[in-house]
């Protein structure tokens, strides 16, 4: 008996760049089986092949990735620069507020003889200058501040002729004040700069601290206990209950050596005057 021949095989489309298998020669027949047809065996096809993702797909959050990176960074970055202005904005404004602190210390402490400067207080409006003026005449009577320094002599005089018993007072000391009365026949004066009120050259408000010269009591200088930290050889001050130059007007005086010196200043005490002392500040 005689079978016809198997048909065809059905075959699968091959994905792109695939070629079919080489056709074999012959189908082989496994096995018969009695009464039936011949089991030819199945054709045998590759199984089928994909191309692998690119590496433009494997890496599309790379740069994302790289972004939230740099983006954290900044942010850090950010956070700790704002951190140091913070700091540094502290640290400014400490600084401002101390030294507002100390300039407002030092402006309550100026010395006399730098804020108002005597000769410049005095000499640039003076109401007479260096010579020999008469009272009521030339010259009204009343407390003067003279702008010379050291080496500044003044004579309240009742007479002109020149001899000792026409001197009623005289001084010799840095930035004078004296009171010219209205009995006085004259005033003379030499290397003492311009005379001005005494009135027109206080300062805005009492010092603490102040230098060598002569100072009224409540105007120029506070009440207080004052120290001489460094005192030369020869240190003479005085504690005055006027600007007349008698000797009357000297309430106290002490004349001290080397060392730190201390004085009482009261606040009835109309002046105080020094010498050799250097500068004064208040104690405790």
């Amino acid at each position: 008996m005689t079978y016809p021949p198997p048909p065809p095989a059905q075959r699968r489309p091959l994905p792109p760049g695939q070629h079919p298998p080489a056709e074999p020669s012959a189908f082989k027949i496994e096995s018969q089986r009695v009464g039936g047809p011949p089991r030819y065996p199945e054709p045998q096809y590759p199984p089928p092949q994909f191309d692998p993702p690119s590496k433009n797909r494997q890496l599309w959050f790379v740069p994302f990735v790289g972004i939230a990176v740099i983006l954290g960074g900044c942010v850090a970055f950010v956070g700790i620069v704002a951190n140091a202005a913070d700091e540094i904005s502290e640290e400014i404004t400490e600084s401002a507020e101390k030294e507002a602190a100390e300039n407002t210390q030092a402006d309550a402490t100026e010395t006399i003889a730098a804020d108002p400067d005597p000769a410049a207080a005095v000499a640039g409006d003076a109401a007479f200058g260096d010579g020999t003026f008469l009272v009521g005449d030339d010259i009204e009577p009343g407390v003067y501040r003279a702008s010379g320094g050291a080496s500044c002599y003044w004579e309240r005089v009742a007479g002109l002729s020149g001899e000792l018993d026409d001197i009623l007072a005289n001084g010799n000391t840095e930035f004078p004040i004296v009171e010219i009365r209205s009995d006085d026949l004259g005033f003379t004066s030499a290397e003492c700069g311009g005379w001005r009120p005494v009135g027109e050259t206080h300062p805005a408000a009492p010092a603490t601290f102040f230098d060598e010269g002569m100072f009224v009591v409540g105007a120029d200088i506070a009440p207080g206990t004052y120290r001489a930290e460094s005192p030369g050889e020869f240190c003479y001050w005085e504690r005055l209950n006027g600007f007349a130059g008698d000797l009357d007007n000297i309430k106290a005086l002490k004349i001290a050596g080397e060392g730190a010196v201390l004085v009482e200043i009261e606040p009835d005490d109309v002046g105080f005057n020094s010498n050799g002392c250097g500068t004064w500040s208040q104690a405790g």
